[in-house]
């Protein structure tokens, strides 16, 4: 399940959350994952910029 912060961010253009969307389920839970550890607001609101960013070219973040 896709947090909703998350959620809005992907939603924001069609094409970034159906890119998203159309990873492999390993690949959306080492994301959001990686998004959930944050420690500190900011560093989550970079990774989550850093994953919209990514979905937007239709590449994984890390890879």
């Amino acid at each position: 399940m896709v947090p909703e912060d998350i959620k809005k961010a992907l939603n924001k253009r069609k094409t970034v959350a159906k890119n998203f969307n159309s990873f492999n389920d390993s690949h959306k839970k080492q994301t959001l994952y990686w998004i959930g550890t944050a420690n500190k607001r900011n560093t989550r609101l970079k990774r989550i910029k850093v994953t919209v960013e990514a979905a937007a070219e239709n590449k994984k973040p890390f890879y």
